[in-house]
C-alpha cells in the first residue's frame, strides 16, 4: 500500500515547512533554533522526534501519547503527522499510511491492509501509520492489525490530517 501523490506532496511541504522554520530571534540577535538541545537533537535541526532508535525498535518518544490523548493501543505506539510525514521523506518504501476513513468499515481497511502486508512478503523494518477522522476507529484498525502480527503499528494522533 503505497502514499498516492497527493498525500506524498503535502506530507514533504509539512516537513520542508518544518525544516523552514527558523526559530525565534531573542533581544540580543541571537537565533534561539541554534541553541541545541540535548533532550531533542532532532528538533534543534527542525526534525520531529524519531520514532525509532538506532537499533532499529521504536523509540521512548514514539511510545509517549500526548498529553491529555485519551486512547490507547496494544502496540503503544504513537506518531504525529509531522513525524510521519519525516518518516514518509527519509523511509518512503517502509512506510505504509492506512487512512481507515478510504475504506467502507474498519474490517475493510485491516483486511486490505493485512493483504497488502502478507503480499509484500511481510518486509522488516516497515512501519504501519493508521489514522482516521474518528480516532476510535484508528485505534479499532490498529489494535486489529497489531493482533494479527503486523509489526510496528503506529496510532497518528494529533494535528490536521
Amino acid at each position: 500500500m503505497k502514499l498516492d501523490t497527493g498525500v506524498r506532496a503535502a506530507m514533504l511541504l509539512a516537513v520542508l515547512a518544518l525544516q523552514a522554520c527558523g526559530g525565534a530571534e531573542t533581544q540580543d540577535g541571537k537565533n534561539t533554533s541554534d541553541a541545541p538541545t540535548a533532550a531533542r537533537p532532532q528538533a534543534a535541526r527542525g526534525q520531529p522526534d524519531a520514532l525509532f532508535a538506532s537499533d532499529g525498535r521504536p523509540s521512548a518518544a514514539a511510545r509517549q501519547p500526548p498529553g491529555g490523548w485519551q486512547y490507547r493501543t496494544r502496540a503503544g505506539l504513537y506518531a504525529t503527522p509531522a513525524q510521519v510525514a519525516w518518516e514518509a521523506l527519509t523511509v518512503e518504501p517502509y512506510t505504509v499510511l492506512v487512512d481507515v476513513d478510504r475504506h467502507a468499515n474498519a474490517d475493510a481497511a485491516v483486511e486490505r491492509t493485512l493483504a497488502d502486508f502478507r503480499w509484500s512478503g511481510e518486509i522488516a523494518g516497515t512501519a504501519f501509520y493508521v489514522q482516521a477522522a474518528d480516532a476510535a476507529r484508528a485505534v479499532e484498525v490498529a489494535d486489529e492489525l497489531h493482533a494479527s502480527g503486523v509489526p510496528h503499528v503506529f496510532l497518528v494522533v494529533g494535528g490536521a490530517r
